[in-house]
């Protein structure tokens, strides 16, 4: 038994929830389908570095 199922199905419990687990398990996979799919997808982005210039290493300020 996974602890995402025991920690929805209790929560879903307190909020008045008749079902069985495994009713329960069926229609939480379903739900969180749908959802996964209707997110927008994300692309991945390459991060950027720039140079920054080192006043200590200048031999103006030695």
């Amino acid at each position: 038994m996974n602890n995402e199922y025991v920690s929805a199905y209790a929560i879903a419990k307190i909020c008045g929830c008749n079902d069985s687990f495994n009713d329960f398990k069926t229609k939480y996979d379903q739900y969180r389908e749908e959802i996964k799919e209707s997110l927008p997808k994300e692309e991945n982005q390459l991060s950027s570095v720039e140079v920054a210039e080192n006043p200590f290493r200048n031999i103006k300020h030695f």
